[in-house]
């Protein structure tokens, strides 16, 4: 692992991270949030807003189903 990589990596995980979508539109059906190296923190924040509903798919199977509400991820 190169310095700059390791910097990144010490940086990165001096903060929460918030896992949000933000639709004006109205018209998203399904979205993809993208995410950094397909990695997300432990004790990252999920929002889910009100008619949202949040899929996470682990290995190309439905993992969790979250309905509107604020989540801290644990696993």
């Amino acid at each position: 692992m190169g310095l700059m990589d390791n910097i990144r990596k010490q940086i990165g995980s001096q903060f929460i991270e918030i896992l949000e979508w933000l639709d004006d539109s109205g018209d998203t059906l399904v979205y993809r949030f993208p995410v950094y190296n397909q990695e997300i923190k432990m004790g990252a924040k999920l929002v889910v807003r009100e008619n949202q509903g949040a899929l996470f798919v682990n290995e190309g199977k439905a993992a969790d189903l979250f309905t509107p509400g604020t989540y801290e991820l644990t696993t």
